[in-house]
């Protein structure tokens, strides 16, 4: 019997290939997003914790140069701060591409599939019909030596 092979298999399985690449990659790029949005996070804890210290020294009596410093270090966290809020910016942008990317890789991948589903199914259509044809032949060549066998006798 004919082994079923799919002409176009190396193809698919590069599209596969490329696929768990892009699939590796956007789930890197969201890595990296994740890990920066745990920094601005951190930012910010320190900017509260920081406020929360500014306000108790603010209560017990402060310089006007222990001022001056405590505006200049939140002044430094407002920059830290807009600054890694653009990035994540940025990193979402870039793992929106990668996301593209990966549904591009998946859809060219599923029209091979699909192609293969349908060479299959026309794979076993003529199996099938090659089958039925051994079958009836087979049906022909036993009635044909039965009616010879029983008008001979």
């Amino acid at each position: 019997m004919k082994r079923y092979k799919f002409p176009l298999e190396q193809v698919l399985e590069i599209r596969q290939n490329v696929e768990t690449q892009r699939q590796g990659e956007f789930i890197q790029a969201m890595r990296v997003v994740d890990e920066n949005a745990d920094i601005l996070e951190r930012i910010e804890e320190d900017q509260q914790q920081f406020l929360e210290r500014y306000h108790v020294q603010q209560r017990a009596g402060l310089q006007p140069n222990e001022c001056i410093r405590y505006h200049q270090y939140f002044h430094a966290l407002e920059v830290s701060i807009d600054r890694q809020n653009e990035n994540i910016e940025l990193l979402r942008e870039e793992a929106g591409k990668k996301r593209e990317r990966l549904e591009e890789a998946l859809r060219d991948k599923l029209v091979v599939e699909e192609l293969k589903k349908e060479n299959l199914r026309d794979f076993q259509k003529k199996l099938a019909k090659t089958e039925q044809m051994f079958i009836d032949d087979t049906s022909t060549i036993t009635y044909n030596y039965r009616s010879k066998s029983n008008s001979g006798s």
